[in-house]
């Protein structure tokens, strides 16, 4: 992912309210590990070669549906039941209380 696509991200990868998106644009930043399946022999070669690199992973990113333009006028992070929540979430929680 370029710069350019993360520049209204904030250090968690979340949007932030106010920002003005439009088609194809990133909501949610992630990235997801490649599994060996997913690569193809050029890659596994490498992989084998270079050993793990960053650009093991793909990019499974919340985006902006396709022909939509808008604002972000909410942000909501949901966590699972017994997972830490980060700085980030508790953060939102407290703006929320």
């Amino acid at each position: 992912m370029s710069e350019e696509a993360l520049k209204n991200l904030d250090e968690s990868g979340i949007i932030a309210v106010g920002t003005s998106v439009s088609s194809n644009e990133i909501l949610v930043g992630k990235v997801t590990p490649k599994g060996e399946t997913q690569l193809n022999p050029e890659e596994k070669l490498l992989r084998a070669i270079f050993g793990e690199k960053a650009g093991d992973v793909r990019d499974t990113s919340l985006r902006v549906p396709q022909g939509v333009d808008g604002v972000v006028t909410n942000v909501v992070v949901f966590n699972r039941e017994g997972v830490e929540r980060d700085e980030r979430t508790r953060q939102i929680e407290q703006e929320l209380l």
